[in-house]
């Protein structure tokens, strides 16, 4: 296991993010999907990529979407592209097809994306492992 010590924090996750000053910054942020999901908090507006508040069972499935990117698709992925074995990659091919490809058509269903009519954060980072797991397959 290696552990980087960046900006004063000991760590293995990547990637890190921190507002402020390199040497004394006053936010430190670690996993992908909490600090997308800050950065649509704190810069979308207007609401384009994320699903408001107010629409709280459409907001599940957003999340739903953003931690099964992480929990599932990804770690799919690494084993995919990190270990170089015919007998790993059969069984990520395998789950693939008998689980991935199954769910994500069944919540896709007739719509145009994801949640709807509307390409949101849910879309983005399933694609982005989606895509991972294409170019090695």
């Amino acid at each position: 296991m290696i552990f980087i010590n960046f900006l004063g924090i000991c760590t293995r996750q990547v990637p890190v993010y921190f507002e402020g000053d390199r040497e004394n910054p006053t936010f430190i942020l670690v996993e992908s999907v909490a600090i997308v999901m800050y950065l649509l908090e704190k810069y979308d507006t207007q609401y384009k990529l994320l699903i408001p508040p107010t629409d709280i069972q459409k907001r599940a499935k957003m999340f739903q979407f953003m931690h099964y990117a992480s929990s599932t698709l990804y770690p799919l992925n690494a084993d995919a592209h990190l270990q170089d074995n015919a007998a790993v990659m059969e069984k990520c091919v395998k789950q693939f097809k008998n689980e991935v490809v199954p769910f994500l058509t069944r919540e896709l269903g007739d719509k145009q994306y994801l949640l709807g009519d509307q390409y949101t954060v849910a879309d983005l980072l399933i694609s982005y492992d989606l895509a991972g797991l294409r170019v090695r397959s």
